[in-house]
């Protein structure tokens, strides 16, 4: 997967939380929804998500809430 890629998802990841706390499903539901509007494939695994969630924290500094 591209870094573009990765980039794109993270961002959505961090608007949709932003926003409210969002279960994984939301977020997924966010995600493949995303899919379908660019195009780019934004589909996720929990595990590639949960890594993107400790790499927005990391390289954004950001406190990220819990997710359901």
């Amino acid at each position: 997967m591209s870094k573009q890629v990765s980039t794109a998802r993270q961002r959505i990841i961090i608007k949709k939380l932003l926003n409210c706390s969002a279960s994984f499903k939301e977020i997924k539901d966010s995600l493949n929804y995303e899919t379908e509007l660019q195009d780019c494939d934004f589909k996720i695994s929990r595990s590639t998500f949960i890594r993107d969630i400790e790499d927005i924290s990391k390289v954004y500094n950001m406190k990220i809430p819990k997710f359901k």
